[in-house]
């Protein structure tokens, strides 16, 4: 080369014939300070004491070398916890493309989307550097950090949800901003979505020490979410402002069935922790809210945007066919919840819906067909399928963004909120796959799902960046749902309850799992008349009193046996609904722990 060397790192040995030699370079850095320029004209100065923070690591070392001496000394245990964590994750009878697309958008964890600051708080941008926050409405659908790094989950609860986003009257902040009153205001969607997200943190830790600690906040959340729906009916018709940048007035599927996942998760907390009246008035709303958005929202195939009378000029959905429809159900499925948010008739009725009008073989083209809308972004290319935000089967999209028809230049793009009901976006598109895949619609979860895989195909565009308003968007992590999805997973730590119900190839089936203080594997082998489940734990301690797993169909139980690391153990096991077997225990697994499950039918 003709280009002037600027530095070389290398090391000096001889070779003897037959001999060979390993050589290990290590590149480390160490820049704990933040941007000055973001520190000093930037939105990082919405931030209080920004002055003051710095990344992480400043607390553990304090030069490049110092950071190589760690790297050094520790290389085995840091090495080999990666690469036994990808040799678990990927020894899978799953679909090596789905498990690389459920997992990959996680890697927004590891660049400039997020930070985490010295003194334990954590806040993040929706995309690099772009919308700070740590944005409630965007975050809500991100599954992945909360199942890979749940004590991270929880310390964005405890120290922004519950600490400097937390209002007097019960509201969440929807921007973890603490200078001036900058993202202050109410989200109505992240506040119920986040809600939903607290259940799940308490699901995803080893006792009920968090959710005792943050009860009376939690209740006062719910109460909140309450006292907007006025005239308690279980639906919200009062302007509701969410993740498409806009206040939307009216009562509509898409928030109204997050405030019912809400009070849904209220009740099942506010149950656990002995508070039986506050559990009573969630279940109370709840039941009339079941009711109400089939009677007054629900046109014989999917869930309606009622527009409010008195806002005309009020972005909306009016008769269309809106991706987000059944969020509350989508979320309930993630978090586990004991019931049903949505009815499962109607539910599964939007689905098909949404399949039916949103999915578009080629997105790209049906935004440049659709004459209502002309949106600024696509997210597609020509010939790329996607499920497009919203769709009118039966007219309505003039309707959607009062005002366009107005404009002077009818072939403008439209660079405001209404433009986004022409986009096809990633993280939605997970959210609507995952919950495809619970219902039972297996086939279309996981072709959503592969339109994305290969919308981010190498030879198009960069895998490992998936993009919406920014690079290495956080909403793409709603991508690891689709994998809890197809476990059919579900885990409460401090009752000690894991179940699985596999729904692809149940016969043969192997997957990772993660739960409070630990991961391995699960394998499902169906056998004639036998059924074998074995649960490996790879790292940490899982902490089990109840073991479920689904059965094959019509199938009756003659006898089941339980044995870890080979020894028989007293269990007690019993046919629940659905065609699932419950075994009771009292067992803590220890890393390389074996528990094996023996079902024989009659």
């Amino acid at each position: 080369m003709n280009q002037q060397q600027i530095g070389a790192l290398g090391e000096k040995f001889i070779l003897r014939p037959g001999e060979e030699k390993e050589v290990t370079f290590i590149l480390s850095w160490f820049f704990p300070y933040l941007n000055e320029q973001e520190t000093q004209t930037g939105q990082l100065l919405r931030m209080e004491d920004i002055g003051f923070l710095n990344r992480h690591y400043h607390n553990w070392f304090n030069s490049a070398n110092q950071v190589a001496d760690y790297v050094c000394r520790q290389y085995d245990e840091l090495a080999g916890g990666t690469r036994l964590w990808n040799k678990t994750y990927y020894d899978s009878t799953l679909p090596y493309w789905l498990l690389d697309r459920s997992f990959i958008p996680m890697n927004c964890l590891a660049s400039n989307t997020f930070l985490w600051f010295d003194n334990g708080r954590i806040w993040a941008w929706e995309g690099v550097e772009c919308c700070p926050g740590t944005c409630q409405h965007v975050w809500q659908y991100a599954q992945g950090m909360a199942r890979i790094f749940p004590q991270a989950e929880r310390v964005l609860r405890e120290i922004t949800d519950f600490g400097v986003s937390f209002r007097e009257d019960g509201g969440f902040g929807h921007r973890d901003e603490t200078a001036g009153n900058y993202g202050r205001s109410v989200a109505h969607d992240g506040h119920c979505g986040t809600v939903m997200r607290v259940y799940r943190e308490h699901k995803m830790s080893p006792d009920n020490t968090f959710l005792k600690r943050h009860y009376q906040k939690v209740k006062m959340a719910v109460q909140y979410i309450m006292n907007e729906d006025k005239d308690k009916d279980g639906l919200l018709e009062g302007g509701q402002a969410n993740t498409l940048d806009a206040k939307w007035y009216g009562p509509m599927g898409w928030i109204s069935s997050l405030y019912l996942g809400a009070l849904a998760s209220g009740k099942e907390m506010a149950w656990e922790v002995g508070d039986h009246d506050f559990a009573k008035a969630c279940d109370e709303l709840l039941q009339k809210g079941q009711k109400n958005i089939i009677r007054k929202l629900f046109n014989g195939a999917y869930f309606i945007h009622k527009p409010a009378p008195n806002h005309p000029n009020a972005i909306n959905t009016n008769d269309g066919c809106h991706i987000d429809q059944v969020l509350g159900q989508s979320f309930g499925w993630q978090v586990g919840l004991s019931e049903r948010v949505i009815p499962e008739k109607e539910c599964k009725s939007a689905l098909e819906s949404i399949w039916k009008y949103n999915f578009a073989p080629d997105a790209f083209l049906y935004q440049e067909q659709h004459k209502p809308i002309k949106g600024a972004r696509i997210y597609a290319t020509a010939g790329e399928a996607g499920i497009v935000m919203c769709t009118w089967p039966a007219g309505g999209g003039e309707k959607a963004v009062p005002g366009m028809e107005k404009r002077p230049d009818k072939s403008e793009r439209w660079s405001g909120p209404g433009g986004y009901f022409d986009e096809c976006m990633n993280g939605f598109e997970y959210q609507v796959a995952s919950h495809m895949i619970f219902e039972g619609f297996i086939e279309k979860g996981l072709a959503v799902t592969r339109a994305i895989h290969d919308r981010y195909n190498a030879h198009k565009r960069n895998p490992y960046n998936e993009i919406e308003c920014s690079d290495h968007y956080s909403r793409s992590m709603a991508g690891y749902g689709v994998l809890l999805a197809i476990c059919g997973f579900d885990y409460h730590g401090p009752k000690g309850y894991l179940s699985f119900a596999p729904k692809l190839t149940p016969h043969n089936f192997k997957a990772p799992f993660t739960v409070a203080e630990g991961w391995g594997t699960f394998d499902q082998q169906r056998e004639e008349r036998r059924q074998i489940n074995r649960v490996v734990l790879k790292f940490g301690t899982l902490k089990l009193n109840e073991f479920c797993v689904q059965l094959a169909e019509d199938e009756k139980v003659s006898s089941a046996t339980v044995q870890i690391n080979d020894k028989d153990i007293a269990q007690q096991g019993s046919g629940i609904a659905d065609n699932k077997y419950l075994f009771h225990l009292e067992v803590v697994l220890l890393a390389g722990d074996k528990m094996e499950v023996i079902v024989n039918y009659i």
